[in-house]
């Protein structure tokens, strides 16, 4: 798994707010990388990942799943299941360059948020 490589610092569940009049939140894997990137996830809306859930969860949730093939389907020659595009979810939605960016954060009493500004 890549959550368990060198230069992940911290991966955390969070709820993103997307730019916009009709902006939602959206739940997101946020990944820090040792070489000061933060990458963010978009979780399908059908996974059950919410906010504070455990990253590998996450994760999982953007793979989909591995059809392994067993004795029987071997002798048939039947090809399992083929997913398009699978490895779509494992880009990122947006990457950041940490040291260029800025951090606000909002005052709001009964949450902590903020905004992320990259200079380009």
């Amino acid at each position: 798994s890549p959550l368990v490589s060198d230069l992940l610092v911290k991966a955390n569940v969070i709820e993103k707010k997307s730019s916009g009049m009709m902006s939602s939140w959206k739940t997101t894997l946020a990944i820090v990388t040792a070489d000061s990137f933060l990458h963010l996830f978009e979780i399908p809306s059908s996974a059950k990942v919410s906010n504070g859930s455990a990253p590998e969860v996450a994760f999982h949730a953007l793979v989909p799943p591995v059809d392994v093939p067993n004795a029987e389907s071997a002798k048939t020659n039947v090809p399992g299941k083929v997913i398009k595009d699978w490895f779509k979810m494992l880009h990122p939605a947006a990457s950041l360059a940490l040291p260029n960016c800025t951090i606000t954060f909002k005052d709001e009493s009964d949450t902590c948020s903020f905004e992320i500004t990259e200079r380009v």
